[in-house]
This record gives C-alpha cells, sequence and structure tokens, in this order.
C-alpha cells in the first residue's frame, strides 16, 4: 500500500503498524502473558518522535496492556488517518532482550484477514531511553519458519546479532505527553471518527 507520508520516520512508523493491519503478523505468540509484569509508568499517551504515529497504552490487568495504534498523515492543519491497530501487549524477555509481544484484537481483524486472520501476533525490541521508549519491529518473514513458542524463542535468541532479525535498523522512537495535550490528542481521535462522532 502505497502511504504518502514525505517524512521517511514516519513512514517507517506507518510500514511497521501497517505490516500488522494488513495481516502481516505470525501465528506464533511470544512469551506467557501471565508470567509478564506491566509497568504503571506506560500507561498514557505516547507520540512518534516524527508528525504521524499516536499510541495509547492502558494497564488492562496486572499482566497485560490494551494497546491503541493511531498511524495518519499531517496535510497541512488536516489529519488524515492511515491505519489504527488496537492490541493486547505484554512484556516478554528472550536471552537477555527486552521484547514487547503484540496480538492484535481489533474487532474486524477476523473480517479483514480473512484466512490469514490466526495470524495476530508481532514482535519488538524494546528500550527505556531517557527521552521516551524505542520499539524497534523484528522482522516476522525471517521468523515465519517458527512454528511454535520454543521454536520462535530459539530462533531469535540465536539471531541477536543477525541484522535480518530486525525490520529496521532505526527503531521507532515515542515520548510521553504530558498533562495538557488533550487538545492536539482530541484532534487525531477526532479525525478517525466518522464525521467526528464517538
Amino acid at each position: 500500500m502505497h502511504l504518502s507520508i514525505s517524512n521517511m520516520r514516519a513512514a517507517t512508523l506507518a510500514v511497521a503498524m501497517m505490516a500488522l493491519v494488513l495481516a502481516g503478523c505470525h501465528t506464533v505468540p511470544l512469551g506467557d502473558p501471565e508470567k509478564s509484569a506491566v509497568d504503571p509508568k506506560l500507561a498514557g499517551w505516547w507520540e512518534a518522535d516524527t508528525p504521524g504515529g499516536l499510541m495509547h497504552v492502558h494497564p488492562y490487568d496486572k499482566h497485560t496492556y490494551l494497546v491503541t495504534f493511531y498511524v495518519y498523515e499531517l496535510a497541512g492543519d488536516r489529519i488524515k488517518p492511515q491505519a489504527r491497530l488496537a492490541a493486547k501487549a505484554w512484556h516478554a524477555q528472550v536471552a537477555g532482550m527486552d521484547v514487547i509481544s503484540v496480538e492484535v484484537v481489533n474487532p474486524e481483524w477476523e473480517l479483514a484477514a480473512g484466512e490469514k486472520a490466526a495470524a495476530r501476533y508481532a514482535y519488538f525490541r524494546y528500550k527505556r531511553v531517557e527521552m521516551g521508549i524505542e520499539l524497534l519491529p523484528m522482522n516476522l518473514e525471517f521468523l515465519n519458519d517458527a512454528k511454535t513458542p520454543a521454536q520462535l524463542e530459539k530462533k531469535i535468541a540465536d539471531n541477536l546479532q543477525n541484522p535480518e532479525l530486525f525490520r529496521d535498523k532505526d527503531p521507532i522512537k515515542f515520548k510521553q505527553l504530558p498533562d495538557g495535550s488533550k487538545e492536539k490528542i482530541w484532534r487525531v481521535i477526532h479525525a478517525f471518527t466518522a464525521e467526528g462522532a464517538i
């Protein structure tokens, strides 16, 4: 799908998120969400380091998050929606690497994905940095031959230094939006609703 976003970093974010929306996912979960623990500091709204990406993180229970991604294009003062993705997410660790495992939960997923509906998982290397967080999407095509969680974890662990493990060289960076950003957030949400109605 063509994304008319001029900024390449924004395009990277859009490609990573659109890959999930277009069923570019894996059928195998990574890590056990029941053994994960949420970080309350991740709760709230996060903005990509370049225009075009907004993320909301809600601790759903003690183990998992409900994460909503909004990918959009800025055209002057207008916000043009590209994709919205809802996902269950949890922390995992593979060979000392922190990972966020994502499971698409959009209600329309099975209708949109068709025969690929079972492929709803994706994985991101996760890092806390001074200015926020970094997510580096893993290359799901490279991991596609892993058919069980154990095989998946082994393949990742065996390829930590292999550049093919990741889709891109540069991570997607997010900074947490401070209190007082309600108007900015609302403009994006408003653009994603039919005629501005919730």
